[in-house]
């Protein structure tokens, strides 16, 4: 059985698009930088690595940052209160939180950011101890999730 003269022609003309467009693309590849040609094994590698390890490292680093945050508020809390005054602090810190957290948990922090700061020192110190075991943690995981990468 033979293919038409019409189908033969567009079999030739849809080959010679496909060989014209390939050509365009090894010349656009030639033209970039030496660094980028690694780019499509590395986005392989990291795509295979997440699928591996990533949801457990994505919840460790998560839980780390998010328990960090109330002891990075407390520090910040009685260290700009020195300054600025306990008050204007603690409204400054709110309206902040105000846009990234929801309002039952803002209501929350500015209850203990009250105490806190009634009690001044004694919850900086506090504060750095829980800040530096949270942010421990999470550069700990960051390290270990940028080794899948490597």
């Amino acid at each position: 059985m033979r293919m038409p003269v019409f189908e033969i022609a567009q079999v030739t003309y849809m080959r010679q698009r496909i060989q014209r467009t390939s050509q365009n693309i090894r010349q656009w590849w030639q033209r970039l930088n030496e660094s980028t040609h690694d780019l499509p094994r590395f986005v392989v590698q990291a795509f295979s690595n997440i699928m591996q390890h990533g949801a457990s490292r994505a919840a460790s680093l998560a839980y780390y940052a998010i328990f960090s945050i109330f002891p990075l508020t407390l520090l910040v809390a009685v260290g700009i209160s020195g300054w600025v005054g306990p008050a204007v602090a603690q409204e400054q810190i709110v309206r902040a939180l105000e846009l990234f957290l929801p309002v039952e948990t803002v209501a929350l922090i500015q209850d203990n950011l009250t105490e806190a700061l009634r009690q001044g020192s004694s919850f900086g110190l506090i504060a750095v101890i829980g800040l530096s075991w949270s942010a421990l943690g999470l550069f700990s995981n960051i390290t270990c999730f940028y080794q899948l990468f490597d």
